[in-house]
């Protein structure tokens, strides 16, 4: 089996990046929107890297849902590893 491209690689990570932000914000606002209205979604906005990283939390302890900490790590993980193995390795000793 051939191996795919890094390129291809590095850019199905990128896309997994944006793909996983997105779905990220849209999950992060609607937590907001649930559990503070309208004035929950503004504050949201405006402090949009803490939401990122602690409205999936929230929905893990509050609502034991861990549905929105896998699609917002674990999106971010996977693409992560797949700009990490696109890339070249250094051999320099």
């Amino acid at each position: 089996m051939r191996a795919l491209p890094r390129s291809l690689v590095r850019w199905l990570g990128v896309m997994g990046w944006g793909i996983a932000g997105l779905s990220g914000l849209v999950v992060g606002l609607e937590i907001a929107q649930q559990t503070a209205g309208i004035w929950g979604v503004v504050v949201a906005s405006a402090v949009l890297p803490l939401t990122l990283a602690a409205a999936p939390l929230y929905a893990l302890v509050a609502w034991n849902s861990w549905v929105p900490l896998l699609v917002v790590y674990g999106g971010g993980t996977i693409a992560t590893a797949l700009v990490a193995m696109s890339s070249p390795t250094s051999t320099t000793s």
